[in-house]
């Protein structure tokens, strides 16, 4: 009995060991697999860890919690020093564009806009020209995303468009020339696959009432131009369309397409569904209405009404918006921005920096990290989170959420007994 009770006490203990080895093993390799240089995405992290004197044990490691550049993170007893970046790229990136390429001054990376995810897995400076339009995005190693390029493509074979006779359906590859216009669309106008209509700039678009022009092909302008009339541009199937100029006076919409460019712009109201990218670019938009649109960046611009709703990533750098509503699983990143108002509901999750915000309301699971930002009011309610860090807020209310507040000042708080708030 002594002979077994023993093996079975050995036994206990070896295992208790091996437990103990596989835990420390796991944990070493946790702190050895944190990366040197870290953005703002949220990195998993079970262990606690110490940045200078305070202790955080919040399941992740993030730059929205750190200060920019170099940070000694203190795991176990052993400390890593980690370099944070939260600031995108600079504007006006581009070097030099030629008849066939581009060159940048800093890596950018080419997006194919038939794919619906926006990919970060190779970077270049020098983009070639196809015979389709492409997509350049300009973002750091750590996918601070600062600016975007819309590239047409290279112009081959291209017909001149009679603009004696009103535009009707449309074959192949045309052009559309400044000294020719105004070229008049009567009724239901249709721009198949497979084709495109180049526009020079300066030239006018008439529609009479009623006129509208689905686009399955592409669509492009090449420089501002001018729509008169009221119209609706629809975009469908794997359409592109790319417009600068005054084209306030035209509904905007889309069931669909590849992408929607607004570059240099005054518009008007967009409407869209489904499609694959929308950018929104040193313009001025009235309404925006996204649906399902996976990727939207909003650069340098002003809009006044934005809702997004179930949309996988939106970035937002040096725009000004005057109210914005955010729903149902939607990932947006602002920088450098001012807001009015933000509305964010739905399991949202909003990271917010260098911001100058009026109201914040999140509600429904929202999760809300702030940087170096200035809000004036924020409001959270039904299981909502917010991790605030370098931020002021003046008045703040918790209802049935969380907060957690690092090296940020709160003027005047009011929370329920649900609700839990942190400080450090």
């Amino acid at each position: 009995m002594s002979l077994r009770f023993s093996f079975l006490k050995n036994f206990k203990n070896t295992k208790v060991l091996i437990a103990i080895i596989l835990t420390v093993f796991a944990a070493a390799l946790q702190a050895a697999a944190l990366p040197s240089v870290i953005g703002i995405s949220d990195i998993k992290f079970e262990q606690v860890y110490s940045v200078g004197k305070k202790t955080y044990n919040f399941g992740f490691i993030s730059g929205m919690i750190l200060k920019d550049g170099e940070n000694i993170i203190k795991i176990a007893d052993k400390e890593q020093r980690v370099i944070v970046k939260s600031v995108p790229p600079e504007l006006n990136s581009l070097e030099i564009e030629g008849p066939t390429s581009m060159n940048f001054k800093v890596p950018v990376y080419v997006v194919d806009l038939k794919i619906r995810k926006l990919n970060f897995e190779k970077s270049t400076s020098n983009v070639r020209k196809l015979n389709t339009s492409q997509i350049v995005v300009v973002s750091d190693e750590v996918q601070n995303v600062g600016d975007v390029y819309f590239i047409p493509p290279v112009l081959e074979k291209v017909d001149l468009l009679d603009s004696q006779l009103p535009v009707s359906n449309i074959r192949g590859i045309k052009f559309l020339l400044a000294s020719k216009s105004p070229y008049k669309f009567f009724g239901k106008t249709v721009l198949p696959s497979n084709s495109a209509l180049y526009i020079e700039e300066n030239t006018e678009l008439f529609f009479t009432f009623g006129g509208s022009l689905t686009v399955s092909g592409e669509l492009i302008s090449l420089g501002p131009i001018r729509f008169s009339g009221s119209s609706r541009i629809e975009l469908v199937d794997e359409g592109i369309l790319n417009l600068s100029g005054d084209v306030s006076s035209i509904v905007i919409s889309s069931n669909g397409g590849a992408c929607v460019s607004i570059v240099k712009a005054q518009a008007g109201k967009l409407e869209l569904s489904k499609t694959n990218y929308l950018i929104i670019k040193d313009s001025v938009v009235d309404e925006v209405v996204a649906d399902s649109v996976n990727n939207i960046l909003i650069i340098n611009s002003q809009v006044k009404n934005l809702s997004i709703n179930n949309s996988a990533v939106v970035y937002i750098n040096k725009s000004k918006i005057s109210n914005a509503e955010i729903s149902f699983f939607t990932n947006l990143v602002a920088y450098d921005s001012m807001f009015q108002k933000i509305v964010a509901k739905d399991m949202s999750i909003l990271k917010v920096l260098r911001n100058n915000v009026g109201t914040i309301e999140t509600e429904r699971g929202t999760k809300i990290f702030l940087k170096d930002s200035q809000v004036s009011k924020a409001d959270l309610s039904s299981f909502s989170i917010i991790y605030s860090f370098e931020t002021k807020i003046s008045n703040l209310n918790l209802s049935y959420s969380k907060g957690t507040f690092i090296d940020s000042k709160i003027v005047s708080k009011k929370f329920d007994e649900r609700s839990l708030y942190s400080v450090f």
